[in-house]
């Protein structure tokens, strides 16, 4: 518990740091951002935490369709408290934490430690698929605009869109080709056998035997894959939609919901190929990158304050209040 208190102590500490970031680096702008954040209502608070709560029960809704598939036990309620878990660890972890502590809880509810490690990452691989797929339709069907519009983002999106491709490709080779996961097997055996790399080696090769043996079993049911693509669609759609939200409560309508939903897939894009700590940076540099040469650094800034509150900060509140209880009832202490 004291090194939890600790680590949200230290989360609070880096937030106080990334807002006095933000004033020195935008300062200039502040005032009309602060003119922006004016607009916004007790009511509007209010509907944050709704969109904030459903942007977390869609993301749980895709680990649930497929955990479920392997597991016909597993309740959505659970694959709720995983999700907010795994927001939890993410922040306070930088990662690291995130999928031990979802696989514990996942094997506290009778899934096995091998299996729950490798659905949680091939769930990450079905999401990173589908946001490229729906990035890819999006950029096919509004090429022209993209293009007359602004010319210099599109450096941007070709660059993260083809990263984002060797990435997909390289997950699904992990997934598919034993002789791929064999060679990184060997690769990581070649780390150094010093006690600082000894449990990282383990971990790393565990996570990948894992990840095969439950991609050969998910995979071979196409209608499960399927079914958790079109869940992540439906996801994706409501993330692009938050945006629109951001700048509405900050009484921004310079662009049109088709457009903000294509801005907002090329955004994620371009996050999913950025290193971050603790959740924080490539997202900022993202929306700020996307949407600021079609509407002024203070318009985007405005709304990325309101959009970060409501996939960042709430989120957060809310899966520590998750941790906490469910540390409280004993589910989580390894004994």
């Amino acid at each position: 518990m004291i090194k939890i208190k600790k680590k949200i102590i230290i989360f609070l500490i880096t937030i106080l740091a990334v807002i006095f970031f933000i004033y020195v680096v935008f300062r200039q702008d502040f005032n009309d951002v602060l003119n922006y954040l004016k607009n916004i209502s007790v009511f509007d608070f209010l509907t944050i935490i709704v969109v904030g709560t459903i942007y977390q029960l869609l993301e749980a809704l895709g680990n649930f369709v497929l955990i479920k598939s392997q597991s016909p036990s597993f309740k959505y309620r659970q694959s709720v408290e995983m999700t907010l878990l795994g927001t939890f660890s993410n922040i306070t972890t930088s990662s690291a934490g995130t999928i031990p502590l979802q696989s514990y809880y996942l094997y506290k509810r009778g899934i096995k430690a091998g299996k729950g490690i490798g659905l949680i990452i091939l769930d990450s691989i079905f999401h990173k698929f589908s946001v490229f797929v729906y990035a890819s339709v999006l950029i096919a069907f509004n090429f022209n605009w993209l293009v007359s519009a602004n010319n210099n983002i599109m450096r941007y999106i070709f660059v993260g869109y083809f990263v984002y491709l060797l990435i997909i490709i390289g997950l699904i080779l992990i997934c598919s080709w034993q002789k791929i996961q064999d060679l990184l097997l060997w690769l990581i055996n070649k780390l150094p056998d010093n006690e600082k790399w000894q449990k990282k080696k383990l971990d790393w090769q565990d996570n990948l035997k894992a990840l095969y043996q439950e991609s050969k079993i998910v995979l071979k049911n196409k209608k499960i894959c399927l079914k958790v693509i079109i869940t992540n669609f439906f996801k994706l759609f409501w993330t692009y939609t938050i945006p629109l939200y951001c700048f509405y409560v900050v009484n921004i309508h310079d662009l049109s919901f088709s457009q903000i939903q294509i801005l907002a897939s090329i955004m994620l894009l371009i996050t999913g190929v950025l290193p971050n700590v603790a959740g924080l940076g490539p997202p900022e540099v993202s929306f700020l990158l996307v949407f600021t040469p079609y509407l002024g650094i203070a318009k985007a800034t405005s709304a990325l304050i309101v959009y970060r509150i409501t996939t960042y900060f709430y989120p957060f509140l809310m899966s520590a209040i998750v941790f906490l209880k469910l540390e409280k009832e004993l589910l989580l202490q390894k004994k």
